[in-house]
């Protein structure tokens, strides 16, 4: 067999590996997908929502990673796991992160208090 044609079973050969290998893994997302319940699918769906709502205003503001870590005296691998998508949150670092970015994440109103 020639080179090129060496070239061309390798290439075939792999774009099938690769093929399957997508094959299998959205396979395995959607094996992962039905076995989560409903209520943990809608805490996830929650728990991303927010991370993008902090990286939306972290981008607006014009802010890195490392600055918010420093505004919110977090290491950055801190920051990195909040952005993740997969953070349990408590209220009180929501409502510092809140603070930090003028931003509403709660989704309450705080007719007593003029700071929100």
């Amino acid at each position: 067999m020639h080179l090129h044609g060496l070239k061309q079973v390798v290439n075939q050969s792999s774009f099938r590996f690769m093929e399957t290998k997508k094959r299998n893994r959205g396979e395995l997302s959607r094996q992962i997908l039905a076995s989560i319940s409903p209520e943990q699918q809608a805490r996830t769906y929650k728990q991303m929502a927010i991370a993008a709502q902090i990286a939306d205003a972290l981008q607006a503001k014009g802010w890195s990673k490392s600055e918010f870590a420093i505004r919110m005296s977090q290491r950055p691998s801190v920051i990195t796991r909040w952005l993740s998508g997969t953070h349990n949150f408590t209220i009180d670092t929501l409502s510092d992160i809140e603070d930090a970015l003028g931003i509403q994440l709660l989704g309450i109103h705080y007719p007593l208090f003029s700071a929100h």
